[in-house]
């Protein structure tokens, strides 16, 4: 299991073939609950919840039990829960199942619907901060995806070239080159000793390497569309600048030898210079709120996001995490209407207007509610126009 990308959950949003199941639960990494099967547990009481909800949907006994077949299998693989991470999430329609790991605790909650519940998977890739690091050595490359819970190996389809010698044969032999320091009257100075020209000599083999490198990870790049973050020693990272176009590649990049870093080292440290990336674009789109609140740019009543969402104009949503609001949009008129709470038929409105901004390329946050721009309201919504 993984991690949901853009992609997976641009996928889950856009599924639409008859009931849609949703399950989201926290899990145990360690301790006492594993070996009690305390989260198989949950997902069984969370498959009987959802077999009484089932016949309001018109399914006979026979009919839920092969709906829920899958699930059943799944509660009984071993291997399946011997991976483990703080969130797990399960997506299941007739002939569709998909699981992923969550790098964040969630609540234990069911969604019985004809959409996916994918709002609690947003902030995986918003305020969670997903990328991508390349971490750059001639003996050994790796790629990750981390955000700021967890960093994971990104396993490719076609594997990784590991080290230099296996692109460009085993006859390489980089030459001595060193640094050395010290302190002259009272100031420090540094400079480079032995062949300093090897850069020459040894360029092309290496830009050779990372080529392959760059071929073997492009298609995960574009398929994620995820921040590219570099880290290893600077002539290193200069280098392979010259074969990656990838279009979100960070400008800055974390330059130290890997081999130095321990990977939680290499977790903390690329988080650090990653995370205010993450955090600025949503400060500057609360403050835009908040520069709005009284004009026709901004809007904190469902009536009005849904359909501003469905349109295309919502540029950023802001969402209370702990509201949920319950309703019915009708298409053919544009109109929403607000329940007291979840009814037969009804739907999560904050879900709708959620998968909608996002699948128009709008960005959704969800929030405490004194995080929120404009805290009286669970709902804000900023309009491009």
């Amino acid at each position: 299991m993984r991690a949901p990308t853009p992609k997976d959950i641009r996928e889950l949003a856009e599924f639409s073939a008859g009931l849609c199941i949703s399950f989201y639960m926290p899990t145990q990494s360690v301790g006492q609950e594993i070996s009690d099967h305390a989260d198989h547990l949950v997902l069984k009481n969370q498959m009987k919840e959802v077999a009484k909800e089932m016949p309001h949907k018109g399914f006979s006994e026979k009919s839920i039990r092969d709906f829920l077949a899958p699930l059943h299998r799944l509660t009984d693989d071993l291997h399946f829960w011997r991976t483990r991470s703080k969130g797990l999430a399960i997506f299941l329609a007739a002939d569709h199942l998909q699981y992923f790991h969550l790098p964040l605790s969630v609540e234990p909650q069911t969604y019985v619907g004809y959409e996916f519940y994918t709002k609690p998977l947003l902030p995986v890739i918003s305020g969670n901060g997903t990328y991508f690091m390349l971490s750059l050595n001639l003996q050994q490359v790796e790629f990750f995806q981390v955000d700021r819970d967890a960093l994971d190996q990104v396993i490719l389809a076609d594997p990784l070239p590991q080290n230099i010698e296996e692109v460009v044969g085993s006859d390489f032999k980089p030459r001595f080159h060193g640094v050395y320091g010290g302190k002259t009257g009272g100031h420090s100075h540094s400079g480079h000793y032995g062949q300093g020209e090897w850069q020459e000599d040894e360029k092309h083999e290496i830009i050779q390497f990372f080529r392959a490198v760059h071929e073997a990870i492009a298609p995960t790049l574009r398929s994620a569309d995820l921040p590219l973050l570099l880290s290893g020693m600077d002539h290193l990272v200069a280098l392979y600048r010259q074969v990656e176009d990838y279009h979100r590649l960070m400008p800055e990049a974390l330059l130290l030898n890997p081999k130095d870093k321990s990977l939680e080292d290499l977790h903390r440290e690329s988080w650090q210079l990653m995370a205010p990336h993450f955090d600025e674009g949503r400060l500057a789109l609360a403050e835009r709120v908040r520069q709005f609140r009284d004009t026709e740019r901004v809007a904190t009543n469902i009536q009005d996001v849904i359909p501003a969402a469905i349109g295309g104009r919502v540029e950023a949503l802001f969402l209370d995490r702990s509201t949920e609001i319950w309703g019915t949009y009708f298409r053919n008129n544009a109109k929403t209407v607000v329940h007291t709470g979840q009814q037969p038929g009804n739907t999560s409105l904050t879900n709708l207007a959620a998968n909608r901004v996002f699948l128009q390329g709008g960005q959704v946050f969800l929030l405490e509610r004194e995080e929120m721009p404009l805290d009286y309201a669970p709902v804000n919504a900023l309009f491009r126009f």
